[in-house]
């Protein structure tokens, strides 16, 4: 993870949850797979951001992700 990720990362106070779905018995096997079927996915891994609004969908990032793909999702989830 780039430096520039990292400084926006703290500064926006952001939370990385890595979600594993690979037991359907996990406690959160329920809610990854809602997550999945928010942004039209069924599968993992699936990179997504998302707002701190609830209300607005998650942000859809690439299996790799470039620095600048991922600054300018966390600029767009952090917009009011």
């Amino acid at each position: 993870m780039s430096n520039d990720v990292v400084t926006k990362l703290k500064e926006l106070d952001v939370m990385i949850i890595q979600a594993d779905k690979t037991s359907l018995s996990s406690p959160l096997s329920k809610e990854i797979t809602l997550d999945l079927k928010r942004v039209n996915r069924s599968s993992l891994p699936t990179n997504l951001v998302f707002p701190a609004d609830p209300s607005k969908p998650g942000i859809m990032l690439p299996q790799n992700i470039p620095p600048s793909i991922m600054l300018e999702a966390l600029e767009k989830a952090s917009a009011d």
